[in-house]
């Protein structure tokens, strides 16, 4: 990772907030100078994710309650949030590994919508996402730390990540840019313990609304504070002390932070992911069928994970984030997807077990931290007398083991096949490949229709020159 020459907040005047602005400043700088030129391709893979996500996300309850607060407001701010938690209800949307941030949830939907009512080229909204995902990674062990301290990585850091993406995305300035971040420092809230509730959607989409607003009220001239991001009274410093600020890597470009972002091949909690491909594993080598085949099974997993990812009590959104229903769901069906969470799938699952209740009494979950964060080992002792143990370092779409192209087109298809028929999908994906050539993302008429609020399959027509619903 190349390092630039940046005021730091190690650096003279350092204390003072204008120097941690103007770290800030430069950082961003730094960011705008590498360029997405080296990333397009993961950026693309990560822009279909996002948007099939959404896709397939349209008709939940959390996006279906939202349609009926958001349907009326064609503002890009409300669009961007609703988009969000279309993005983000399922849980299947992208996790940067380390900071544990949802970068598609935080950033696309807020840059397609600034895009559009702006006027930008596909290149430039690349760049804008490249320099958000960036500023994800460069505050990641910040983000971590926030999960850790009972925050939400994704509404927090996730905002500030935002602003930084749309704020460049409007001014191409670095001081707009790194107003547009003190302002959303302002706003950013979330609570770990909205997990399991459809509260965590709202928190974390509004981390694009966040964006949005920010960067149009720093476009706008509101006059933003200094040290709110970075400053010793600023979010990270309140959340987690004074020495927050200066645990991130300034002057680093953070290159190669797009592939540190994972797509996700099930819909749960990312800290879930080792889990279930350890139990998938354990299902075919031992070929175990029902939940009444496992005497016993340990899993030693990081304590963040023990901590966000261990519910033991279902209902809501609960099982997502539950290592014991996600590795049942593994065991009996030898998947997991969007319907494993559905109540039916829940209420037959549970029932293969007995209970819920039962299949948690034999389900037993140690941690370890020292290990990695992402690293599940697994113990199992069957019913007639076998045992075995598994470890899985990464699981499967982390940046060790990632998905191919294939393998995101594939994910997408199926997505977005829930709402569209073949024939619109096919000219979505069309288009989101044809986003680096776009003079005018607003000429991508099927992106723009189905980021749009209200229902319906994707119109390449849907859309006018100026960007106006036809």
């Amino acid at each position: 990772m190349a390092q630039a020459d940046v005021a730091t907040p190690g650096s003279k005047d350092a204390s003072t907030r204008d120097g941690r602005h103007t770290a800030l400043v430069d950082q961003i700088g730094v960011f705008a100078r590498a360029g997405a030129e080296d990333d397009i391709a993961r950026l693309l893979d990560l822009m279909l994710d996002g948007v099939g996500v959404a896709l397939a996300g349209r008709s939940s309850h959390a996006a279906r309650s939202a349609e009926t607060v958001f349907e009326a407001s064609h503002t890009a701010w409300d669009a961007a949030w609703l988009h969000g938690i279309r993005m983000h209800t399922l849980d299947f949307d992208d996790t940067h590994e380390r900071s544990l941030c949802h970068t598609a949830t935080a950033l696309l939907p807020g840059l397609l919508a600034l895009g559009r009512d702006h006027g930008r080229s596909g290149r430039e909204l690349l760049d804008a996402y490249d320099i958000g995902i960036r500023f994800v990674d460069f505050a990641a062990d910040c983000g971590r730390a926030l999960n850790a301290a009972g925050a939400h990585s994704t509404a927090i850091l996730g905002a500030l990540s935002a602003a930084a993406a749309c704020g460049w995305l409007l001014t191409h300035d670095t001081e707009a840019t790194a107003d547009a971040v003190e302002l959303a420092a302002l706003q950013a809230a979330g609570l770990g313990v909205a997990f399991g509730s459809d509260g965590k959607s709202l928190q974390a989409a509004r981390a694009a609304e966040i964006g949005v607003r920010s960067a149009l009220f720093a476009a706008g001239g509101l006059s933003a504070p200094r040290g709110a991001a970075f400053g010793d009274r600023g979010v990270f410093a309140l959340w987690l002390g004074r020495d927050a600020p200066a645990s991130v890597p300034w002057g680093d470009d953070c290159a190669g932070a797009a592939a540190r972002v994972a797509i996700k091949p099930y819909p749960s909690c990312f800290l879930t992911h080792s889990t279930i491909d350890a139990a998938l594993e354990l299902r075919r080598s031992l070929d175990l069928r029902h939940a009444g085949d496992v005497r016993m099974l340990h899993v030693e997993v990081h304590p963040l994970a023990e901590a966000i990812a261990d519910k033991t009590v279902l209902g809501s959104e609960n099982a997502k984030f539950s290592l014991r229903f996600c590795a049942l769901a593994a065991l009996v069906d030898g998947r997991v997807n969007v319907d494993t969470f559905s109540p039916e799938a829940q209420r037959r699952l549970t029932e293969d077990a007995g209970s819920f209740d039962a299949w948690v009494a034999k389900f037993a979950v140690r941690t370890a931290a020292a290990g990695p964060q992402l690293t599940a080992r697994v113990e199992v002792s069957t019913a007639d007398g076998r045992e075995r143990r598994i470890t899985v370092e990464a699981p499967r779409g982390s940046g060790s083991h990632p998905l191919t192209r294939d393998d995101v087109i594939a994910k997408f298809r199926d997505d977005a096949a829930r709402d569209y028929g073949d024939e619109a999908v096919q000219r979505l994906l069309d288009e989101v490949m044809a986003v680096p050539s776009a003079r005018d993302i607003r000429e991508l008429g099927s992106l723009m229709s189905a980021c749009a609020p209200d229902r319906g399959a994707p119109d390449v027509h849907a859309w006018s020159a100026n960007g106006k619903r036809s």
